[in-house]
């Protein structure tokens, strides 16, 4: 008997496949030899009688081992190998290789009587077509684009009639469907027409979308979400940074010490009616070089650092790109961060790309007089801008300032009266209002004395330290203090803080908080959750394991890799090999465990079969199989039209056998073609007219199923 054909995939949508293959060898210039193969594979279908079983776990060995191969042939690409929009050129080749390794595996899966099927074949051609199209090269992809388009209008075409002719179309009427053809080929029309004037407009103005789009995307690091950081300090009612248990750093290391809790993220040099200055887009930038900006000097006529801790900060929620540290820090670390910027002249601040979970460490002298990198020298213009009070501010709040001082009469003597007076006239409040005119000068003033939160206290500390000649800047930041475990510092969004630094002549910049010690976050926080705890430890466990994989050299990478790829498939044939095994004894025992059962489809062949038997009047016999009472009939001189019908006999009672009690049992594809090619023979034998010259001589009453 031949062998049942099994189903193909329509050419065009198998024509969409190669397309898209084709474009990814181009597009990588030859580098993606795997490609080729796929293709050939591909077209493989067509010549080759076989199928992948879907209950098989063969399928996921062979994923597993497309995915190895892809990775290593990709990996082995040069660096430049190919111009990229996003991601580099081997991780293009890998993600396209993924997407075709999987449209082949779903070409040489069978899915009988299921027209969807080619649908999965199609949408994964149109994954790899769109990696291949990750370039900045399109002198291939405008000439392939339309080819591609057009076997997929064609394979969807197809694809609609299979659907259907597996279901119950509407019937619909002869004008309907001329009405609707039209109607289909204007849409066509339309989406062709547009495509190409989109496509004439984008090179025609190309120049000026790039340029609109990098605009775009140099704005994102210019702005920061106010969520976790302003990007311009607002005095008003409430201090929006406050609130959120979300963490923002985690600190390691330093045997539990950071120094100074503050940790400074941007400072602002002018005020003008509650706003401090200036905005991290209107600030100068420059590349800092590791070796010597961000790192004090430690020869012999440096100055004295002292014992340093060494603290590895990581940044853990996007929306911010500052580098936060303690003023007095030694040295800053961002060897694996990417396009770093820093802004000196205006008191920082440090910025990078680096998308989190990032780290970066900090050396931190245990001396908090320290001058570090980011306390630059006062240079005459910013000294000028630090003792800047605008007209804005009430002249009575000079007055105060004075009047505060008390007999203070040097820098530092003045920095604690000032503060002094504050925390003793002013209570902490997480709400305060502005009042008219000038916030600062409304809440100094304002009788009986005003409550505010922290950033009234740092804006009035800054300005009036500045009508008695102390430079003075705004700083925000965080204020680090909740222990996360053995030398570990968790900072939450709700410690952000804000503070004043002054500068004091022989010592440079200090901290200065003049925010009452009930106001700062360290006074009385909420204790956290333990959903959020246990979420949170979940996070950093996959981070470590991040952090593993992600010091691993390229070589011990391509190594684990190799060594899951072949794990898995020895697993694989280990698998099969003892499912194979099991399978041979329990023939031998006897048959599998189905072998009582019948589905309903070979049920019904079954009573199909039967009838047809006793339609011609040689019903079978409770005490015969079909191949005894086949074999008796066959024994008896009859016309020609019985013999037809014994071939035909002759040929489904085999397959029935094998399909209900042999080797096909669990093999799922040649089960299924077994059951068409019976469906086949049984309606060749129901063609047949019945012949009933042997009812008197072999008729019986009843009919069974065939015994084993």
């Amino acid at each position: 008997m031949e062998t049942p054909r099994m189903p193909r995939l329509p050419w065009e949508i198998t024509a969409a496949g190669v397309v898209a293959l084709v474009t990814l060898f181009v597009i990588g210039k030859g580098a993606v030899p795997l490609a080729p193969v796929y293709i050939l594979a591909l077209l493989a279908t067509y010549g080759i009688n076989a199928r992948l079983e879907n209950g098989s776990p063969v399928r996921w060995f062979l994923r597993i081992g497309l995915i190895g191969i892809a990775y290593a042939t990709s990996r082995a690409l040069e660096p430049n190998g190919g111009e990229y929009l996003i991601l580099p050129a081997w991780m293009r080749s890998f993600f396209g290789l993924i997407y075709g390794g999987e449209m082949l595996v779903q070409a040489w899966r069978y899915v009988p009587n299921n027209p969807r099927a080619p649908l999965a074949v199609l949408l994964l051609s149109g994954l790899v077509f769109l990696t291949a199209c990750n370039t900045f090269d399109d002198r291939y992809i405008r000439l392939i684009a339309p080819v591609y388009l057009l076997v997929v209008v064609l394979g969807l075409r197809s694809y609609r009639s299979q659907v259907q002719e597996g279901g119950r179309p509407l019937a619909v009427s002869g004008g309907m469907t001329r009405l609707s053809s039209a109607l289909r080929w204007a849409a066509v029309s339309l989406a062709l027409t547009v495509g190409l004037v989109s496509f004439r407009a984008f090179n025609a103005f190309r120049g000026d979308i790039t340029e609109w789009g990098n605009n775009l995307l140099g704005q994102r690091m210019e702005q920061m979400e106010t969520s976790l950081m302003a990007d311009q300090p607002s005095l008003g009612r409430t201090f929006g940074l406050r609130g959120s248990p979300m963490r923002v750093l985690r600190i390691t290391g330093g045997d539990g010490y950071i120094g100074d809790p503050h940790l400074r993220g941007m400072a602002f040099d002018t005020y003008k009616d509650g706003r401090w200055g200036p905005t991290a887009t209107e600030r100068p930038y420059s590349t800092p070089n590791a070796d010597t900006d961000l790192r004090l000097p430690s020869g012999p006529s440096d100055p004295l650092i002292g014992v340093t801790s060494i603290a590895l900060v990581t940044r853990l929620v996007r929306g911010n790109s500052l580098i936060y540290a303690p003023l007095n820090v030694s040295e800053v670390d961002l060897t694996d961060a990417e396009n770093i910027q820093w802004s000196p002249g205006t008191g920082g601040p440090i910025r990078t790309r680096a998308t989190p979970p990032f780290s970066y460490t900090l050396s931190i002298p245990a001396n908090e007089r320290i001058q570090g990198v980011l306390a630059q020298r006062l240079t005459p213009e910013t000294r000028k801008r630090c003792l800047e009070v605008p007209d804005t501010i009430d002249p009575k709040v000079r007055q105060l300032a004075r009047a505060a001082l008390g007999g203070s009469k040097t820098p530092a003597e003045k920095i604690e009266a000032v503060t002094g007076y504050l925390m003793n006239h002013h209570q902490y409040s997480l709400t305060v209002d502005p009042g008219p005119g000038d916030p600062v000068s409304n809440f100094l003033l304002s009788s009986p004395p005003k409550d505010a939160h922290c950033e009234y206290f740092a804006a009035s500390a800054a300005l009036m330290l500045r009508c008695v000649g102390v430079p003075t800047r705004y700083v925000t930041g965080y204020y680090a203090h909740e222990g996360g475990g053995v030398n570990i510092t968790i900072v939450r969004q709700r410690d952000a803080h804000a503070w004043t630094e002054a500068w004091i002549n022989g010592t440079g910049w200090v901290t200065v908080d003049a925010t009452p010690g009930s106001g700062r976050p360290n006074f009385q926080p909420e204790p956290i959750g333990q959903n959020q705890v246990f979420w949170e430890r979940i996070q950093d466990a996959f981070q470590a394991v991040r952090d593993w994989v992600g010091d691993l050299k390229p070589e011990q990478v391509n190594r684990l890799v190799g060594t899951l790829t072949v794990g898995t498939l020895a697993g694989g044939a280990i698998y099969l090999a003892v499912r194979r095994r099991r399978a041979g004894q329990a023939m031998r025992l006897g048959g599998y465990d189905a072998y009582s059962r019948s589905s309903e489809t070979l049920a019904a062949l079954a009573s199909r079969f039967e009838g047809e038997l006793a339609r011609r009047g040689v019903p079978l016999p409770e005490n015969r199989t079909w191949q005894e009472h086949l074999t008796s009939l066959t024994n008896l001189p009859s016309p020609d039209e019985h013999q037809a019908f014994a071939a035909l006999a002759g040929e489904f009672i085999p397959l029935y056998e094998r399909a209900r009690f042999g080797t096909l049992l669990r093999e799922e594809t040649a089960a299924a073609a077994a059951v068409g090619e019976m469906r086949k023979l049984l309606a060749r034998m129901e063609a047949q007219p019945a012949d009933r010259s042997h009812r008197g001589s072999q008729a019986t009453k009843g009919t069974s199923t065939p015994a084993a």
